[in-house]
């Protein structure tokens, strides 16, 4: 009782899957994968020969880890890009299309018309100037917008350098 042809292309599909989810990997990452699935006594560390070599209980929990690893990669790049891009005074002013827009000079209050530069608080100013007057606007990523501050909820209503 052999393996059914079309349970053998599944696998074929699932290996070829790994293969290319691997090529996004850092060789850190496929060493660590090279390590769980073939150990570290064998002489070959060819990882399409490992891969065609796997027992097939193994590679559906291969594919799930391959995929984990490439999440966590894209998490933790969106969380320190915001981090970045907020030290440098950027915040969110459109959720939408994921734009973010910093106070791009040091005297932006008088770059406000006057009749609203003397009544809006710091604040509300500096929501105002990022939306409507700034020239430094910059599109991010979905991943980088969720954890930006946003600008009218943030404390930044300064000119912060680059």
């Amino acid at each position: 009782m052999g393996i059914k042809p079309r349970h053998k292309l599944h696998l074929k599909n699932k290996r070829e899957t790994i293969k290319q989810l691997l090529c996004y990997c850092t060789d850190k990452e496929k060493d660590v994968f090279i390590r769980m699935y073939h150990g570290t006594n064998y002489p070959t560390r060819n990882i399409t020969d490992i891969i065609d070599k796997m027992p097939s209980k193994k590679l559906s929990w291969a594919k799930i880890q391959v995929v984990n690893t490439l999440r966590r990669r894209e998490f933790n790049g969106g969380v320190s890009t915001a981090l970045r891009l907020a030290a440098q005074g950027y915040a969110i002013i459109s959720r939408a299309n994921c734009i973010a827009a910093r106070i791009d000079r040091p005297d932006w209050r008088y770059a406000l018309p006057t009749q609203l530069h003397c009544r809006m608080p710091g604040r509300e100013a500096a929501n105002l100037y990022q939306r409507e007057y700034s020239d430094d606007k910059i599109s991010v990523s979905e991943n980088v917008r969720r954890y930006m501050p946003k600008s009218n909820s943030c404390e930044i209503n300064e000119y912060l350098d680059k």
